[in-house]
């Protein structure tokens, strides 16, 4: 009996032993789990947060390429606007130039050849340039009576009207000078063919009379008024 009791008690305290052992294992797993766990969410959280970073990176990257790239093109828009400034600036002052020459060879031309035509050239000229400050005057007219439609003016439309006559009066008179010039230098640069010569005559013929015919209608308007 007594062998009986001492054994249970044994095989009682080996069971205790082995549970406590299991219960300590299973603890002991737990415990990694939940490391192991918190070790999984730090990694992930640091990668998320590495991505955001990568993200922002590219981001700020993106931008800056960007913002060179429109630099870039804004300086390259600079410098055509400049190239083609220069250009244009170069390209009035040689039309400047070769209109001065012209105007030059045209003067000595006429005082030449055709003073009469000459006068009537200077006497357009100076009738435009009265006109023009007369325009000026009926705007600033119409300005001060709140009228900024000067087509509404019927002095204003008159006065244009009298100096776009002018201005085609002028060119039809320069026409001719500039045919009567052309066809002296062709006659020049071949002096046998003599049709050349009588171009720049006809030409000037056809110059003084219409010349004196716009000056003595023009003269006529100024004295009737």
């Amino acid at each position: 009996m007594r062998g009986c009791i001492s054994s249970c008690s044994t095989d009682a305290f080996k069971m205790s032993k082995g549970t406590d052992e299991v219960l300590k294992v299973e603890t002991e797993i737990k415990k990694w789990a939940e490391q192991r766990k918190a070790t999984l969410l730090d990694e992930r959280a640091r990668a998320m947060a590495d991505a955001r970073e990568a993200r922002r990176r590219a981001e700020r990257d993106e931008e800056d390429r960007r913002y060179d790239e429109a630099r870039t093109a804004e300086r390259e828009a600079l410098a055509r606007a400049r190239r083609e400034s220069e250009r244009m600036e170069r390209w009035i002052k040689e039309r400047e130039r070769a209109s001065d020459r012209m105007e030059d060879e045209l003067r000595t031309f006429a005082l030449k050849e055709s003073p009469r035509i000459w006068q009537t050239v200077q006497f357009l000229r100076a009738e435009i340039a009265d006109q023009d400050g007369r325009i000026e005057e009926l705007k600033d007219s119409c300005r001060e009576r709140g009228i900024f439609d000067y087509s509404d003016d019927p002095k204003f439309v008159e006065t244009c009207r009298k100096r776009n006559r002018l201005v085609r009066s002028l060119r039809r008179v320069e026409d001719h000078l500039v045919d009567a010039l052309i066809a002296q230098r062709k006659w020049h640069a071949e002096p046998f063919k003599h049709e050349f010569e009588a171009t720049m005559k006809r030409a000037l013929e056809d110059g003084i009379t219409e010349s004196d015919l716009i000056r003595s209608q023009y003269e006529e308007a100024k004295n009737e008024m």
